[in-house]
């Protein structure tokens, strides 16, 4: 079983284990913090209603143009499935999980992309990789399946640039990249950012003050 908990949730629980989650927080930024036991234990049952389908990733490869790096490869991807039906509701409502924003719009940006690439006058140095994965919503079993069975070697991958829903908002002051700080790719993406008059602000949900950088990541121009 994995679950969420809501802040008020998480504040009780670290309260039956003699704790205050303000204070583990604060702990929690300093690099020797180490995980402490609630040693709260939880009891619960559900039902569960099992069904096996099948689905598939689909997946295209541009070859690179230089003989060398065309070894690596550049991966564009997205997720092609949504949740599905919902239970009815109400008389006439519609059921249909409509996933156009997540990912139909990742999936559109992707495909766009390949477009962009073909014609080309000439491939990039690197083989480009575009990936439209399954299963997504389902617990990233299209991903995983990708990643255990890549068509290139793993340590030959120079990026994976993922899209899970465009921008629906119009011109923004910035842009949120998720990953930010933990690849050289900080700097290719700054100075695009910095070219269209915007600033990168870190993924909002792992920044100190979330509320401030999700505010900022749709601030309008």
């Amino acid at each position: 079983m994995r679950a969420w908990v809501t802040d008020e949730a998480a504040r009780r629980l670290a309260k039956l284990g003699g704790q205050d989650l303000d204070a583990l927080r604060e702990r929690a930024k300093n690099r020797d913090f180490a995980p402490v036991p609630l040693k709260v234990r939880l009891s619960t049952a559900f039902d569960n209603k099992v069904e096996h389908v099948t689905t598939v990733n689909v997946l295209g490869m541009m070859r690179g143009s230089d003989p060398k790096l065309s070894s690596e490869a550049v991966v564009y991807s997205a997720h092609h499935d949504h949740l599905g039906i919902k239970d009815a509701g109400k008389a006439g409502a519609d059921t249909i999980y409509n996933g156009a924003l997540d990912n139909a719009s990742g999936v559109a940006s992707v495909l766009a992309i390949a477009q962009a690439y073909a014609v080309l006058p000439k491939p990039p140095r690197r083989s480009i990789l575009f990936a439209i994965l399954a299963a997504e919503e389902q617990g990233l079993l299209g991903s995983a399946y990708l990643v255990e069975h890549l068509p290139v070697p793993a340590d030959r991958l120079a990026a994976d640039i993922n899209i899970d829903g465009i921008n629906i908002l119009g011109k923004t002051k910035d842009i949120s990249m998720i990953g930010f700080g933990k690849s050289d790719l900080d700097a290719v993406v700054t100075r695009l950012a910095a070219w269209q008059g915007r600033e990168v602000t870190p993924d909002a949900c792992r920044t100190e003050d979330s509320s401030i950088a999700r505010t900022n990541s749709i601030s309008r121009k």
